[in-house]
């Protein structure tokens, strides 16, 4: 540790607490009813949160309550999975602990929330981190924890470092809290653009100063035609993967036209409530044949799977890799540039349009590519689905049945609000644009947020640097408190356990 500040002394945590304690290496099971054993997802923003715990019969709370002895003015450490998260006892509520908080107890005079801030300090965070050990989860030994030093301030000079922090803390945790919060209103206000932009309202004044195309006198035949063109498209590239030879009447002999409901107007001028099958046709992904597998690094065939999209885009760099043969086997399942892809098995409703860097990738069983007719958008299509109304059409149309499905002929179902290309492009373009405003704030708001966390490890650090409180050179010296709690355990009789007497 760096040089200490007048009048301060350094001390191993095992000098100052004679109790350091872990929960329970094999908690009880679970029961309906009992008392509550926490874990060190309980420990947060230096509260103990009674929330998601676990609840253990009466008999193994006793037997767990003996060792760890919690009650008020303890201090708790995470030692376990997410370390150096602290809290200070300040409940008479009984409870017990899992392995992953410390118990740290018994230190005499030092004020427990200026030994809570120490072990936050950076220094102190920097040696636990330095000190975790394992592999699938770290922790902190006991002993090593009972090893380690801390700075101990004179007793005076601890009250005025803790009412100093907790003045600053205070304030940044009252700000962070609001921040926490724009996440959740930044989605919120992101469905609440979709959803006006779906009724007409961000296009009205677009529609004051544009007539009605031609195309929505004729949009069913426009669009079955569309359809009708996309699917002859398609026909036309599996036969040539399967090297047949055909014309275009005898694959149209097989082409079933979509037999839904009529168009229906809507209250925007121009607008129809359409049948998705009108427009666009749903096709089916491909799992990978028997014995397939992915290849190691990259290829020039990818394969998207419904986690390479959850996020509303592509993700390119997500996407595992095929080797040619592979790829040929499954050659007709490609996405081409423009097609609309959902996820339809297990996370239903994520979408995205394909972009060019990702024409001829090879698509999952558990998503659909829809080839869409030129008289809707992809980009506009692909909002409609992201929006409330969207999504709820997508939760009805699921069948929960075991694994939760989306049938391709019930996406044929989905009803889209449908107006001309013109007032389409100006539809996406304005939510596009409303949509980058609101995700700036929200990365500003992430931003702020990284930013508080790292103002409170520096008033920390200026705490334990002596710079953060005024100094009184009167104050009794931290190393004269330090021998008196010494003494004091010195005082203290140990307890001796009995051997149980061998039986012959």
């Amino acid at each position: 540790m760096s040089e200490l500040p007048q009048g301060w002394a350094e001390a191993t945590l095992g000098s100052l607490a004679s109790k350091i304690v872990d929960g329970s290496h094999n908690p009880p099971p679970k029961m309906d009813a009992g008392k509550p054993m926490l874990s060190a997802r309980n420990i947060r923003d230096g509260q103990i949160i009674f929330d998601d715990y676990r609840l253990i019969e009466e008999v193994a709370f006793d037997g767990e309550h003996r060792r760890t002895r919690i009650k008020q003015g303890d201090v708790l450490l995470t030692i376990v999975g997410t370390i150096g998260r602290t809290a200070v006892v300040q409940t008479d509520a009984s409870f017990t602990l899992q392995r992953s908080v410390a118990v740290i107890g018994d230190f005499g005079e030092i004020e427990p929330l200026f030994l809570a801030r120490a072990l936050e300090s950076p220094a102190y965070q920097l040696w636990l981190l330095e000190n975790a050990k394992g592999t699938a989860q770290k922790g902190v030994y006991l002993k090593a924890l009972a090893a380690s030093k801390v700075p101990v301030a004179p007793l005076s000079e601890q009250r005025r470092i803790v009412a100093k922090i907790d003045s600053l803390v205070g304030n940044s945790r009252r700000a962070r809290d609001h921040l926490d919060h724009i996440p959740r209103l930044v989605e919120k206000y992101k469905q609440a653009i979709l959803a006006a932009a779906f009724r007409g309202d961000l296009t009205r004044e677009w529609q004051s100063k544009n007539s009605s195309s031609a195309w929505t006198q004729h949009v069913a035949e426009q669009l079955s035609s569309g359809r009708r063109w996309r699917w002859l498209k398609e026909a036309r590239r599996k036969a040539e993967l399967r090297r047949r030879t055909t014309t275009d009447e005898a694959l149209l002999k097989s082409y079933e036209h979509f037999d839904g409901s009529e168009p229906q107007p809507l209250g925007a001028a121009g607008w129809f409530l359409v049948p998705m099958g009108t427009f666009a046709v749903p096709l089916g992904g491909k799992r990978l044949p028997k014995g397939a597998g992915y290849v190691e690094g990259k290829t020039s065939y990818p394969y998207i799977r419904v986690t390479d999209f959850t996020d509303g885009k592509l993700d390119p760099s997500s996407c595992k890799h095929l080797s040619r043969s592979v790829h040929e086997e499954i050659a007709q399942y490609c996405v081409e540039t423009g097609d609309l892809c959902i996820s339809i098995a297990g996370t239903i409703g994520a979408t995205f349009v394909v972009p060019p860097t990702a024409n001829g990738a090879n698509l999952t069983e558990n998503a659909a590519r829809l080839i869409v007719a030129e008289q809707v958008l992809p980009a506009y299509l692909d909002l409609y689905l992201k929006s409330p109304e969207g999504q709820a059409q997508i939760t009805t149309a699921t069948v929960a049945t075991g694994q939760p499905k989306l049938a391709l002929f019930r996406i044929e179902q989905l009803l889209v609000p449908v107006c001309s290309v013109d007032e389409q492009a100006e539809l996406v373009k304005k939510v596009d644009a409303a949509l980058k405003w609101i995700d700036r704030l929200g990365s500003e708001a992430t931003s702020a947020r990284k930013l508080i966390d790292r103002l409170e490890q520096a008033v920390f650090a200026k705490a334990f640097r002596g710079e953060l409180a005024p100094q009184d050179p009167a104050d009794e010296p931290a190393s004269v408190l330090l021998e008196r709690i010494k003494a004091e355990r010195g005082a203290v009789p140990k307890i001796t356990r009995k051997r149980k007497a061998k039986t012959a």
